[in-house]
């Protein structure tokens, strides 16, 4: 069953991927079926926390605040509603990275997957390709399913807990 939830959550991620990717758009059930998947997922393996997803949603709800003050601070409008700056889709998303992964896991794997793609919408833009939208949710779903299949030995828990780093030394 527990194999059969992880592959699952791949081909979601893969399907939200390539939604993204070709038509820079996500159907929006997609959404609730792979958190619900995943919320699935993280109960059955034992290492769901309503604490953790809450501190994560809470990291998401700053930044965002921030992003909106900042673009409000130079435009004078209230523009991140708009679509040009982050889709509903994006944000849809983030909520889902936030029930996939232990709070110093979230942090890493949000930040770091931010720095991949703005590194590679950069380097596309540097070859001469024209970027009109970033593919947020589908370059996030991309990593997070590269995530999953590096953790396939544990099926995606390591995801979910905090790994000492001074057990190593």
């Amino acid at each position: 069953m527990m194999l059969l939830l992880w592959m699952l959550i791949i081909g979601l991620l893969v399907w939200v991927a390539w939604e993204d990717f070709r038509y820079r758009a996500v159907l929006t059930v997609l959404f609730p079926i792979l958190g619900t998947v995943i919320l699935v997922h993280t109960i059955w393996l034992g290492t769901f926390s309503v604490f953790v997803v809450i501190t994560n949603l809470a990291i998401v709800g700053v930044q965002l605040a921030a992003l909106a003050l900042t673009l409000y601070w130079r435009t004078g409008r209230w523009i991140l509603r708009d679509r040009r700056w982050i889709g509903w889709g994006d944000i849809a998303f983030f909520a889902i990275l936030a029930c996939c992964f232990s709070t110093a896991n979230f942090v890493l794997f949000f930040a770091g997957s931010l720095f991949i793609l703005l590194f590679v919408v950069l380097a596309a833009m540097a070859f001469g390709h024209v970027v009109l939208r970033i593919p947020l949710a589908g370059g996030q779903a991309t990593l997070l399913a590269f995530a999953f299949l590096m953790d396939h030995a544990q099926l995606g828990a390591r995801l979910s807990r905090d790994v000492s780093f001074f057990g190593f030394f």
